[in-house]
């Protein structure tokens, strides 16, 4: 049995679970998601303020914004893939679904591109607009602007990976990796916080973490 013949069964099989099973299983790891998520910030939070104080925890909290308006690189992409990656799922039109996914990487690889390209120029004006009166070195803050560039770029992507898993009805897989991006992020950015690397210990957790993130999502998108 050759490789894609034995995809093809692998996915038949998957769609053949039955509804109530997927339903449970998406509620499982939801809840699992949950649970690891959680104490996270109160774990993080006082640690972070301990080590690089109040201004720097309100420099840092400027970079999570910035990554959290990653969302906004959605614009009904994210739904119309899930969408339609479900709809040729269920018909077992797995030529389509692979066109789709297709599509919907070149598109969200373009997107990443153009929003890092426009993160990266105006990085100088961004860091003397969003950190006016910080005690940090500007020059410092620009070099973390552009490397915080690739975190930025796996969220669009981790954006387009998700909305394929979510289509097969992988919820479960969604759920974990998910909860794995913070908890690693947390993970790594404590280890290089406490060996004394600062702001620029938070932003290499994320790049780490978000790295990862993507490479998962990618690997189970693929299988």
């Amino acid at each position: 049995m050759d490789r894609k013949t034995f995809q093809l069964e692998a996915a038949q099989a998957r769609t053949d679970t039955p509804l109530s099973h997927k339903v449970i299983r998406n509620v499982i790891f939801g809840g699992l998601r949950y649970a690891l998520v959680a104490p996270i910030p109160f774990v993080m939070t006082p640690l972070i303020l301990h080590k690089i104080g109040v201004r720097g925890y309100g420099t840092w909290a400027v970079f999570l914004a910035i990554n959290g308006m990653t969302s906004l690189a959605d614009l009904g992409l994210v739904a119309t893939l899930s969408k339609f990656v479900a709809e040729y799922h269920a018909r077992r039109d797995f030529s389509a679904v692979s066109r789709v996914f297709n599509s919907g990487l070149t598109l969200f690889l373009v997107l990443a591109a153009f929003v890092g390209a426009g993160l990266w120029a105006s990085a100088p004006l961004l860091a003397a607009w969003l950190f006016r009166g910080t005690s940090s070195n500007i020059l410092e803050l620009i070099f973390l602007l552009r490397l915080f560039i690739a975190v930025v770029a796996a969220n669009i992507l981790i954006l387009m990976l998700s909305s394929v898993t979510n289509g097969l009805q992988r919820l479960d897989i969604t759920n974990m990796i998910s909860a794995a991006n913070l908890f690693l992020s947390a993970v790594f950015s404590a280890v290089l916080l406490l060996r004394g690397n600062g702001l620029r210990g938070l932003v290499y957790g994320y790049i780490l973490s978000s790295g990862f993130t993507v490479s998962r999502f990618a690997d189970c998108c693929l299988a």
